[in-house]
């Protein structure tokens, strides 16, 4: 009676995501247009956007609806919101912030990332908007940027690509602020490696090997990669809502083995929607740290010497070492060859990789939910 009652409940889910889906409507063909436009001129070196190009998406962000995205040449695609309680020019000072690695504001999807072009029009546009003079013309900013992804919740994946970035600052006729930013990955991924979440992903902890391949029972073999994505996100702050910025995030993705795409639309939902949650739990706490004691803090750790960081960052192997014992993923050999190793985990790392995971933990550390174990990694 409890299997029928179950698969009765199932059935009702399944019916109610379906009607959802049948009942969003296709975006429109205006915002259509507008997207591909900005995501094309954000990879182009001769290219300007419009503020008549802008105008239909802005309508669209700002209205609230949703919409089933049309699949295209970057794959399926879906349209989420959510919204962060911080001002505007809070966030977009530190999203902009070219000297703010990636791995401090979105610890639970990015590794690490570095601009690797564009860093003078980020900081123009950062110190612009962190004024609080919105601009009242259309303003642009363009990088391009490398970024190493955390480990995929569902398989282990993680992967390093470059993105092409632009952002774009307007001020809508009703007073609301929204600051685009517009990514596209036109060229695939290195291959996938093997890594793994441990524990909760709200935990913001994580293990890196070099081994090609997923955690995947019967799949571990698959050479994965991230074929091309594209999102446009909209971060708005509406007049009559200060303090608050609304999210909202158009992305397309292609990803798999052989030349095969294997996303589906739940895959980006929920790519997206951790996101949205790791930025929630960072910017919204009231002891984040701000941009000058973050950018601090790495600096004292690149200058610090490779033997002491490696020294320093034994406290989290071996704490790794120790979630291993009850941990199914970490109990396999790609790990425990590297977490046995008499050199230790951290001598199979860049300095670099070894920076981004003690900054990951010093931000875990200041926002309160760093083990008591763990502390001294970071002090």
């Amino acid at each position: 009676m409890r299997l029928i009652i179950r698969l009765l409940c199932l059935l009702c889910v399944w019916c109610f995501l379906a009607l959802s889906a049948a009942a969003a409507s296709p975006l429109p063909s205006s915002a259509s247009e507008s997207i591909e436009s900005l995501i094309r001129i954000a990879s182009s070196s001769t290219e300007e956007p419009s503020a008549e190009a802008v105008i239909p998406l802005l309508e669209i962000v700002l209205g609230g609806t949703s919409y089933a995205l049309p699949s295209g040449s970057y794959g399926k695609g879906v349209l989420l919101r959510s919204k962060v309680r911080v001002p505007l020019r809070t966030a977009a000072s530190l999203m902009l912030n070219p000297s703010l690695p990636g791995e401090t504001l979105y610890p639970a999807v990015v590794r690490r990332s570095a601009w690797i072009a564009g860093k003078s029009a980020l900081g123009n546009l950062s110190r612009q908007l962190s004024s609080g003079e919105w601009p009242k013309a259309m303003q642009v900013a363009r990088a391009r940027e490398f970024e190493e992804t955390t480990p995929d919740t569902n398989s282990g994946g993680y992967y390093r690509y470059n993105l092409d970035r632009m952002f774009i600052a307007v001020s809508a006729e009703d007073g609301s602020r929204v600051l685009f930013s517009i990514s596209a990955m036109n060229k695939p991924s290195a291959l996938g490696l093997r890594g793994a979440v441990v524990g909760q992903d709200a935990n913001w902890c994580y293990m890196y090997t070099p081994k090609v391949g997923v955690n995947l029972p019967m799949l571990q073999w698959t050479e994965t990669m991230l074929y091309k994505s594209a999102s446009v996100t909209a971060f708005i702050e509406r007049a009559n809502q200060p303090g608050v910025t609304e999210i909202c995030t158009f992305k397309w993705m292609k990803a798999g083995w052989s030349g095969i795409n294997v996303v589906k639309e739940s895959h980006i939902a929920g790519g997206v929607q951790r996101f949205f949650t790791c930025m929630q739990q960072a910017l919204e706490s009231p002891k984040f740290p701000n941009a000058s004691q973050i950018i601090r803090k790495r600096a004292t750790l690149m200058e610090t010497d490779s033997q002491e960081l490696i020294k320093r960052f034994a406290v989290f192997a071996d704490y790794l070492k120790k979630q291993s014992t009850s941990d199914s993923t970490l109990k396999q050999k790609v790990f425990q060859d590297l977490l046995q190793d008499p050199q230790g985990y951290g001598s199979h790392m860049k300095k670099e990789e070894i920076v981004a995971d003690l900054m990951k933990l010093y931000i875990r550390d200041c926002i309160g939910i760093l083990p008591a174990e763990l502390k001294p990694a970071v002090q």
